[in-house]
């Protein structure tokens, strides 16, 4: 079509932003992550918005009347209350303490980022490439490898498998696996702290597990991508965070003020 090197990049990104848009049911975001991730020329980004906006509503309308509208998972707990949270009552008003929590979850994540950053680097260039193996053979012991943790934690955490948690997932894209969570984190039935920190603790492996998990994938030269990873990992550090500010609530060591009600608790798995 002769067009310019400018257009064939903002064509480029509607595309991305129909496919995200589509396969999340997430029009906007779509759009946002097609124009902010992608490229860092902030000029750049300001032309592909538009464009994308457009590409990914109309790719969501069209997707939607064949898959149904249904999200990819549903926050909505058994009394069929929707996020986003509740708004804390404090002595001075109505002040949004969750927001404090939030604070202490972009440190976890900017953690957690970091971590994956460096593991996908060490596994890739200080593990599989130095291996004095033909580079078809180590997909193979990066699958085995993986094959051989998921063996590990299914052992350890066997007795979490009748509530819907089996370390299978690592292996998966984990939407199902996140369903789970969600249903778990929404319940208001009393439980032993000692339990929920266990889960806690739990979610906190799985996070770890998921690193390694990717990293062995693709540092071993396996087909993946990381969109779906790091999606996962923002849900389950937002799952442990939520778990673990229970287990201290329920043991008295977290002030009523800081209390999270369930629609907050699974608000950070979405945030």
């Amino acid at each position: 079509l002769n067009l310019s090197v400018r257009d064939r990049r903002i064509l480029m990104l509607a595309g991305v932003a129909g496919g995200i848009g589509a396969i999340f049911k997430a029009p906007l975001s779509g759009a946002l992550f097609a124009a902010e991730v992608l490229y860092r020329d902030p000029d750049f980004e300001h032309d592909a918005v538009i464009p994308g906006v457009i590409s990914s509503v109309t790719a969501y309308s069209i997707f939607t009347q064949f898959e149904g509208h249904e999200r990819i998972i549903r926050l909505v707990d058994s009394t069929n209350r929707e996020l986003p949270a509740l708004v804390f009552p404090s002595p001075g008003g109505s002040v949004p303490a969750e927001l404090l929590h939030y604070a202490v979850l972009s440190g976890l994540c900017a953690l957690v980022a970091y971590i994956f950053v460096k593991a996908l680097h060490l596994f890739e260039h200080r593990l599989f490439k130095p291996l004095p193996l033909p580079q078809v053979a180590k997909p193979a012991l990066g699958g085995v490898m993986l094959g051989l943790l998921v063996l590990v934690m299914g052992f350890a955490f066997s007795d979490l498998r009748p509530i819907g948690f089996h370390p299978g997932e690592l292996m998966a894209g984990g939407n199902s696996f996140l369903q789970a969570v969600v249903s778990n984190v929404l319940q208001t039935a009393p439980v032993e702290s000692s339990i929920t920190m266990k889960m806690a603790g739990f979610f906190a492996v799985i996070v770890l597990g998921k690193i390694v998990a990717t990293s062995l994938t693709i540092g071993s030269g396996g087909s993946g991508g990381l969109l779906f990873p790091a999606v996962f990992l923002g849900g389950m550090t937002g799952a442990a965070y939520a778990k673990f500010c229970r287990a201290l609530h329920d043991a008295g060591y977290l002030p009523a003020i800081l209390a999270l009600p369930p629609n907050t608790r699974a608000g950070l798995i979405l945030v």
